[in-house]
């Protein structure tokens, strides 16, 4: 909707805060604008403006302010779930393909359709896919996007993955209830591990092509 943080008005402008190019306030991981003495939180600190996100900033401002000298509680922006309540719905975890390509990352992506997943073809819904993407040559999983219904649900697991850094094949050994949403998470990771499995060496090289980025 274009919204802009105000911060003007409040006597901020006396404290000299540094702001960002969109108007924000310039907080680091633990919250403290470029005057440490003084904290942020929510739409007035971030370009992510979702309930959840302020919840986690607040709550971390808060204890950062009273108790930062002795525990110090960090916000990390890389598994902050982003989530739009549109029909379908679509989320994300993490950073973008874009974002990994301009750093330089390798990346591999997995695409998983959702006209293959059982629950989509029971409530004819089958609009949408999960798409992880993972480090190249490693079970690390950097980011997801999920577009279909219940997409802010399922994108949560792969918050908690990137997280605490578990990885597809984690994903893949849990069972989940079927035929729940939430186990489009395992057909995705039997997706990645399947493309992995040992191949001709013509086949080996038509998959890499498309895959690798």
């Amino acid at each position: 909707l274009g919204r802009r943080a105000r911060v003007s008005g409040a006597g901020l402008d006396a404290l000299g805060l540094g702001q960002t190019e969109d108007g924000t306030l310039q907080v680091d991981d633990w919250m403290r604008t470029s005057n440490p003495l003084v904290h942020a939180a929510g739409d007035v600190a971030t370009r992510d403006r979702f309930t959840h996100v302020a919840a986690a900033m607040g709550w971390a401002a808060a204890c950062n302010a009273l108790f930062g000298a002795l525990w110090p509680m960090r916000v990390r922006t890389t598994d902050l779930p982003r989530s739009v309540y549109t029909d379908p719905e679509i989320a994300r975890v993490g950073p973008s393909l874009e974002q990994l390509r301009q750093s330089g990352l390798e990346v591999e992506v997995t695409r998983y359709s959702l006209d293959e997943f059982d629950r989509a073809i029971i409530e004819d819904r089958r609009e949408g896919f999960v798409q992880i993407i993972t480090a190249r040559g490693r079970d690390v999983i950097l980011g997801a996007t999920v577009a279909g219904p219940r997409a802010s649900d399922l994108v949560s697991l792969f918050a908690l993955a990137i997280r605490y850094r578990l990885g597809m094949r984690k994903i893949l050994a849990t069972t989940f209830p079927y035929p729940a949403w939430s186990s489009a998470a395992s057909a995705v990771s039997g997706q990645w591990q399947s493309d992995r499995a040992p191949r001709s060496e013509e086949h080996t090289s038509e998959l890499q092509s498309r895959q690798y980025l």
